[in-house]
């Protein structure tokens, strides 16, 4: 039913609506003539034209020909204010879970969405039905544009044409479960001054993160929770290079910082801080004993002296405290000078690992045992 072959074509029947308000005191009889054409993005375009009077209404109102499918869809019918005022707005009661908003001059936005997508639409039903009151006389267009959801939570094709108010070519409709009768018509003698149009319920968002503090190349999720969501929600996060979101809100820290993640939909946001830490560095360190000749100078590799692992980041010598006839190079080599009193000598040690961007710095003591004989 997705496929192109499968839809049936959206036309416009444009119903007239005479009218008896007057222009001003003196032009009670004057007629001027209104001219109408209502196009869509598939079918052709209509004209018709309106021998009324300025101030009074026309309905415009878009039907199926025939069995069409509109489940899942999402739209917007586009006019011009400055001829044109929109008195109400009907959106079929056919529709699946039907919301339209009024608030935007110039475009009616609306979508439709549905747990399945089976059945029919009547044929000659009433799609959109829009009451205008006449500003002037002249020509005017009204101009309809559909587009399918291709499925519940994914996103609508080419929606950013919808939120621009550009009409769009091509339409690819899925089906809608069975409805309730077409609407009625506007009355044409009843007061419309006094219409309200219904109001699309209000998009809200909030997020929530499974973890506000993560390390350096680790996740967590962002979860968006939107009522009267419209179309696909958003991630965006404020720094890349700190941390990167995806289109399911999973979060990767990238090297260490404070991020926000922003979820968006339909023009509403919500955000959540996430802060990116580095790993503690799991460096371990042990000194051995090593054993030297009072009668000469010698000296002794780290590893003779030394025992380092997992050490992150370029690891580094200092000695601390100690008998000054031996030192330790930055590099951990021990030198231990000709004429040293025999005996055992204790030279306390400070190895670093400096830590890279995904593990921290980390220092640890230890104590060198020298024997001399």
């Amino acid at each position: 039913m997705n496929s192109l072959k499968n839809l049936t074509a959206l036309f416009l029947a444009v119903l007239m609506l005479m009218s008896v308000a007057v222009i001003g005191a003196s032009a009670e009889d004057s007629a001027a003539t209104l001219n109408v054409t209502a196009s869509s993005n598939i079918g052709d375009p209509e004209t018709k034209t309106y021998d009324t009077s300025v101030d009074s209404e026309v309905v415009v109102n878009f039907r199926l020909t025939a069995e069409n499918p509109v489940a899942n869809s999402q739209g917007f019918v586009k006019y011009d204010s400055s001829v044109l005022e929109l008195k109400s707005f009907a959106l079929s009661e056919q529709l699946p879970n039907p919301v339209y908003n009024t608030d935007q001059s110039d475009i009616v936005k609306f979508n439709s969405t549905a747990d399945d997508n089976e059945g029919d639409f009547i044929e000659g039903a009433s799609f959109v039905m829009l009451t205008f009151k006449i500003l002037s006389a002249g020509n005017t267009n009204v101009q309809l544009c559909v587009e399918e959801l291709n499925a519940l939570n994914q996103e609508y094709k080419r929606y950013g044409l919808v939120s621009d108010g550009v009409i769009c070519t091509g339409i690819n409709l899925s089906v809608s479960t069975a409805f309730e009768p077409d609407p009625e018509p506007t009355d044409p003698t009843s007061d419309s001054s006094e219409t309200t149009p219904t109001q699309a319920p209000v998009t809200t968002i909030k997020v929530s993160a499974a973890k506000k503090t993560i390390y350096v190349n680790a996740s967590t999720t962002v979860k968006a929770t939107v009522t009267n969501p419209l179309g696909t929600t958003k991630f965006k996060s404020s720094n890349t290079k700190v941390a990167t979101v995806n289109a399911s809100g999973k979060v990767t820290g990238k090297k260490a910082g404070s991020v926000t993640i922003t979820a968006t939909n339909n023009g509403k946001s919500a955000s959540v801080k996430i802060k990116v830490v580095k790993k503690a560095n799991p460096m371990t360190v042990k000194a051995k004993t090593i054993k030297a000749s009072s009668k000469k100078t010698q000296s002794f590799a780290k590893a003779k002296a030394f025992t380092v692992k997992n050490a992150k980041g370029t690891v580094s010598f200092k000695k601390s405290k100690g008998n000054k006839k031996i030192s330790v190079s930055s590099k951990g080599k021990v030198t231990v000078k000709k004429g040293l009193k025999k005996g055992t000598y204790k030279v306390t040690v400070k190895v670093t690992a400096k830590g890279n961007t995904a593990y921290k710095a980390k220092t640890k003591k230890v104590t060198l045992k020298v024997v001399v004989k």
